[in-house]
């Protein structure tokens, strides 16, 4: 039995569709009645759970083996998912994936960062078996974020200046947590997950305008205006700051790396020109706009 923490968010939609369609048992773990029905109408068992009560955690998690965490990335981020681990333990399961952040480290620039730094800390001190999986940037997230200006007005706006980053297929990212719970051969380790080539938006705006057969521009907006938006979208500051970070770091070129760690799960990835062309077809996998995993 597999708990299955975010389960209609970005990961946790592709682990759920993951396990039902190979028929292995799991409880998705939801906190509102909407999210239940909306879940249970598709067939999936759910479960109650909050993060910050973590006596519905322990419930949550009796008889379950495996538990795959993943959690908003706002302040109440360490919190929260001490909360999961500790009661994980407490109900006996054995193993745990969890959906960390790339670049995650105790001395970084990022707040975020450091957050989930520390939640490894946690999950390789528990006692528990651990993965950590650490994806970038989502091509899906940062695609529909700016969506409605990019189809109604052909302008990628970003404050990212001309600077690479190595953006990962949502789809890809979802495929290594769903093998990282249901496959053997990945305890006790970390893989840091990006796409298979760190590319500009400039470059990302010519495959777009490819792919959707019009002229895509990038433009290089000021941060202030970003931040406006993600404001105006309801992002939490804690993601929104973090998002600001990785937009200045992107700015200043260290960004500007891929790792190959995809090559432990036997994955294929795709291409910003793949994911193009699946959003020209209407195929790619939706994401939510609040960059959480």
């Amino acid at each position: 039995m597999i708990v299955v923490t975010g389960p209609t968010g970005n990961t946790g939609k592709i682990v759920v569709e993951g396990l039902k369609s190979r028929g292995i048992p799991f409880r998705a773990m939801v906190r509102s009645d909407a999210r239940a029905k909306e879940l249970q109408a598709k067939g999936v068992s759910t479960v109650y759970g909050d993060f910050e009560r973590p006596d519905s955690l322990r419930a949550a998690l009796a008889g379950a083996d495996s538990a795959y965490l993943v959690c908003t990335p706002d302040g109440r981020l360490v919190t929260c998912e001490r909360n999961f681990i500790e009661a994980a333990r407490a109900a006996g399961v054995r193993r745990i994936v969890l959906c960390g952040a790339h670049s995650a480290a105790h001395d970084s620039g990022s707040p975020n960062l450091r957050m989930h730094a520390e939640i490894e800390d946690l999950a390789k001190r528990s006692g528990l078996t651990y993965t950590i999986i650490r994806p970038h940037g989502f091509m899906q997230t940062f695609f529909w974020f700016t969506a409605p200006m990019i189809m109604e007005k052909g302008i990628m706006a970003y404050p990212a200046g001309d600077g690479p980053i190595p953006l990962i297929d949502l789809r890809d990212a979802g495929a290594a947590m769903l093998k990282a719970l249901t496959e053997p051969g990945f305890e006790n380790r970390s893989f840091s997950l990006t796409g298979p080539e760190a590319l500009t938006a400039a470059q990302m705006a010519a495959i777009l305008s490819k792919a959707l057969g019009r002229p895509i521009q990038y433009v290089d907006a000021p941060e202030e205006a970003m931040e406006a938006a993600m404001r105006q979208a309801g992002v939490p500051d804690e993601p929104r700051d973090h998002v600001l970070w990785c937009f200045r770091e992107q700015r200043a070129h260290r960004l500007n790396y891929v790792s190959e760690d995809h090559k432990a799960f036997g994955l294929v990835l795709h291409t910003y020109a793949q994911f193009a062309a699946d959003v020209a077809a209407g195929k790619t996998g939706n994401a939510t706009s609040d960059f959480s995993h």
